[in-house]
């Protein structure tokens, strides 16, 4: 899922402006990156109120590989910016989410610092090299409160949390507002400095 900034819903804004400064192009372009920029840390900060994502799990702003990364900036002949998230689902073995887990007793937190204890869970070496949680359940009993789990044999299941997109696509609402008034605002600032 991603989030672009456009300049279109401006383009009133900045052919009115045009007439006060022969600079607009180039300050709609520093504008959108700036913009993208903050707004990217914005969304950071509400996914990580969401869920427990910590700022290194969802990367670098400055890498367009991170979870959570600005993957295109404005430029003069495209004044367009884009923040992608992550869609892969996160693995519940990530230690953002394990809590206190001991052998015997795993404890999932996915929101806030209540853990839960997970009846039947293990840790497993998956075939990649990368650690996953399962978890066994009685013949004939459902796996409860776990979407986009993966049956690895009979009645045991690879166990998933949200996927940074999955929290994202909520977030980017949230932030839409901001980034918006954030946009006009710093055309206004960039118009006014000489």
């Amino acid at each position: 899922m991603e989030i672009t900034f456009k300049s279109a819903g401006l383009d009133d804004f900045i052919a009115q402006m045009s007439n006060f400064s022969s600079k607009t192009a180039l300050d709609s372009v520093r504008a959108v990156n700036k913009v993208i920029a903050s707004s990217r840390a914005g969304a950071a900060a509400e996914i990580m109120q969401q869920v427990n994502f910590t700022r290194s799990y969802l990367g670098s702003p400055n890498d367009r590989n991170a979870r959570l990364a600005i993957t295109k900036r404005a430029t003069r002949g495209d004044v367009e910016a884009t923040i992608s998230a992550r869609v892969r689902p996160t693995s519940l073995a990530n230690p953002v989410f394990l809590k206190n887990s001991r052998p015997g007793d795993v404890r999932v937190a996915v929101r806030g610092n209540f853990s839960k204890p997970l009846r039947g869970a293990f840790v497993v070496r998956l075939r990649n090299g990368n650690m996953g949680l399962a978890q066994r359940v009685h013949a004939g009993s459902p796996l409860r409160n776990s979407r986009g789990a993966k049956r690895l044999s009979g009645n045991v299941y690879l166990l998933y949390g949200p996927s940074v997109d999955q929290v994202f696509q909520t977030v980017r609402d949230d932030i839409a507002p901001k980034a918006i008034t954030d946009l006009r605002n710093e055309m206004i600032r960039l118009q006014r400095v000489k």
